[in-house]
């Protein structure tokens, strides 16, 4: 069965209201920014279909298991969506109230299934950015970010495909790295001064006019390094159309602009599209015929 995509929803919405579906997309566009502006400030619901929030998640200890190293997951805040009564009986109607039996101890099944749960470690989220570390491939240079629950383990370098560790601490000069300092050109004047009188005193000759040799300075002024744009690459799950996204729109959702799917930008390219790990980038050709097949979604503005 196909997916129910955005196109399908504002034509049956222009057919039932008798509008243009222009008209019907930018209504559609309007309620999604009220609903995201809202549910930032106290929430917002969707009349009898669902609520969306923004809730605080408690800090907790989880296990790796790979490693078996506890980390300690910091406190955020996350979106969360509750579907409405009414919605529920609507979509799986005929609800039946059962009634549920208590164990010796008047406890419930569920309850004690909860509770023997609690003392285990819970699955880490490894896609949590909220807490992040950023660093530099040894092979290509290429700056990759990760979560920190992901800090120790083995991964592969979205940009070369090369195993990279990831580090604990972030490598200055990146996007989560202290900045590099550029020294003054007055300190590197100074610094040819003093190695130049020191080696001035070592020789033997004396009474001799020493002269410094500046021509090895570069006297322009020194340009910020500018970071590397991070892109991600994959195929749209309905038509298989390869797109490309900036970091920036990682998590969130879109349409594709070929088929008008829904999808959610994912935070790591996939194999075999123009910045998957499997691409050897040693291949200018092969780099410039995938990026002529491949569409770019721009960040939406609100």
């Amino acid at each position: 069965m196909a997916n129910y995509t955005k196109y399908a929803l504002i034509k049956e919405l222009s057919d039932a209201a008798g509008v243009k579906r222009k008209e019907a997309r930018l209504l559609l566009d309007a309620l999604f920014s009220v609903a995201c502006r809202e549910a930032k400030i106290g929430g917002f619901s969707i009349p009898g279909l669902c609520r969306v929030d923004v809730i605080t998640k408690k800090e907790r200890r989880m296990r790796n298991p790979q490693t078996g190293q506890t980390i300690l997951i910091a406190e955020h805040q996350a979106p969360r969506i509750r579907i409405l009564k009414k919605a529920k009986d609507t979509i799986v109607p005929g609800k039946k109230n059962f009634v549920i039996p208590l164990m010796e101890d008047g406890v419930t099944p569920a309850a004690a299934e909860e509770e023997a749960l609690a003392v285990l470690p819970r699955e880490i989220i490894y896609d949590d950015f909220s807490s992040a570390v950023s660093f530099k491939c040894k092979d290509c240079g290429g700056e990759i970010e990760a979560p920190a629950a992901a800090v120790g383990l083995t991964s592969e370098c979205p940009v070369c495909g090369k195993p990279v560790v990831i580090p604990t601490e972030s490598e200055p000069g990146t996007i989560h790295g202290p900045k590099i300092e550029i020294p003054s050109l007055d300190m590197q004047v100074e610094e040819v001064v003093k190695r130049t009188f020191a080696g001035a005193e070592t020789a033997a000759q004396k009474n001799q006019t020493i002269r410094i040799d500046l021509s090895t300075l570069d006297l322009s002024a020194p340009e910020a390094p500018k970071p590397k744009e991070r892109i991600v690459s994959f195929f749209c799950k309905n038509c298989r159309q390869e797109l490309e996204a900036p970091a920036e729109m990682m998590g969130m959702q879109s349409d594709c602009p070929d088929c008008g799917a829904s999808f959610e930008v994912p935070f790591f390219s996939e194999p075999g599209t123009l910045h998957g790990s499997d691409l050897d980038k040693g291949d200018g050709k092969k780099t410039g015929k995938m990026s002529s097949r491949t569409i770019r979604i721009e960040m939406p503005d609100f």
